[in-house]
């Protein structure tokens, strides 16, 4: 149920002035309403600072229009500023001598779980807004920032082949990225230099072999809107792709503790991914992952195959140990068995056939540890969320049929010598 905004601490006027500051809710800690300062706004910069200097949380809009303000510090006066924008949002519009972005960079936008904020910074021609991409102005995707004195993103909006080269001077996207029914064409160089996507990222239905025109992509950070299980990264029905080709890019979520998902399905059967593109997506949930892992000297395995290569991380290598040793022993327990028998069949059941079935009994046991070892290791440290392949079931079995090895070997050893 919605909480009622408490009308003590609601600004209900459409505009800040010399005459509505003496109204505004100055020793609230939360505000309500639509905060409008524009070029009828004839107070001081102070007085800005003393109407807003107990505010923590804003609820409602934002409008800072056609001002001379060189700065909004005034809003973020304990160093950051929680505002819950929907349904108004933000507008920062033709703010000739505005210069300093950093209270923009503290403002923390809550989105309603439905509906984006839409924000708008358009036109201070002094206003260098390049920083905003990697700030905490993320917190919501429906962004337009243009005209300013230096832009940071652009509004992707639906890209075709015809305006790829509209792009070819973006560092950002603000509303995600969907290529589809698109085939390769030299202007997809023109998205080379965005590093940072706000929104979800969808590529399908093309015949892309790989992903590297987008060669500075470092973050994708999209919106599950409380859905986990909405995709921030899709890609699908890309027949010829054998290769992602983005090595050191991250998968996030606007959302604080939610886990990304991610799909790779229907690519060319010979898919596969990098070690640093695992290392990348190390925390990606996957819908599905239809890949091989590729491997030095272009060899790939299908991904989930154990034992790992000593390459890949530094867990992988210790799970390989102890599989090996595992494997070691369970040799030592065939020979002793096999020592054993040919023993019984010359002297009966003598002191050294009791020795090797208690040998027997213990290496099966340390079998068993190892196996579930392994096991509970490669579950709390794998790098992508995947299954773990056949290795690992038919370790598995041979925990199990060791388990009963040692316990026959433990029985014959006290039913011969009782």
């Amino acid at each position: 149920m919605p909480t009622v905004p408490d009308p003590n601490c609601t600004f209900n006027y459409t505009e800040i002035n010399s005459e509505t500051a003496k109204l505004f809710p100055s020793s609230c800690y939360s505000i309500c309403g639509l905060i409008t300062i524009n070029e009828n706004t004839d107070v001081s910069f102070a007085t800005l600072e003393k109407l807003f200097h107990r505010m923590y949380t804003l609820k409602g809009g934002l409008r800072i229009e056609n001002t001379t303000l060189r700065s909004f510090s005034f809003l973020q006066l304990h160093g950051f500023l929680s505002f819950f924008c929907f349904p108004f949002g933000t507008r920062i519009v033709n703010n000739t001598e505005l210069v300093d972005a950093e209270a923009l960079e503290n403002i923390v936008h809550v989105s309603n779980t439905s509906h984006e904020c839409k924000i708008e910074i358009l036109d201070n021609s002094k206003l260098d807004t390049s920083r905003l991409c990697e700030s905490k102005f993320h917190s919501v995707p429906n962004i337009e920032v243009l005209d300013n004195g230096k832009d940071c993103g652009c509004s992707s909006g639906k890209i075709t082949p015809r305006n790829l080269p509209d792009f070819k001077n973006c560092i950002g996207l603000f509303d995600g990225l969907v290529l589809t029914n698109m085939s390769y064409n030299s202007n997809l160089k023109s998205l080379s230099k965005i590093a940072n996507i706000r929104g979800n990222v969808e590529i399908a239905y093309t015949n892309f072999k790989d992903l590297s025109f987008l060669k500075s992509l470092s973050k994708i950070r999209g919106n599950t809107f409380e859905n986990l299980e909405t995709v921030i990264l899709d890609i699908h029905d890309n027949p010829k792709m054998k290769r992602l080709g983005l090595d050191s890019v991250s998968v996030d979520t606007l959302e604080q503790d939610w886990v990304p998902t991610m799909n790779l399905e229907n690519l060319h059967p010979d898919f596969c991914i990098t070690y640093q593109e695992a290392v990348s997506l190390s925390y990606v949930r996957f819908k599905n992952l239809e890949a091989k892992f590729y491997l030095r000297n272009g060899v790939s395995i299908p991904i989930g195959m154990v034992p790992y290569p000593s390459q890949l991380t530094s867990m992988f290598p210790t799970l390989c140990i102890l599989m090996y040793i595992a494997l070691g022993l369970s040799m030592v327990s065939l020979l002793c068995f096999m020592v054993a028998f040919l023993l019984v069949r010359k002297d009966d059941y003598s002191g050294k056939v009791r020795f090797l079935l208690h040998l027997i009994a213990g290496s099966s046991l340390l079998i068993v540890l190892l196996v579930v070892v392994t096991i509970a290791l490669a579950g709390s440290n794998l790098a992508l969320n995947v299954a773990l392949g056949y290795s690992v079931w038919f370790c598995v079995a041979s925990a199990i049929i060791s388990a009963a090895n040692a316990l026959i070997s433990e029985y014959i050893v006290g039913k011969k010598f009782d």
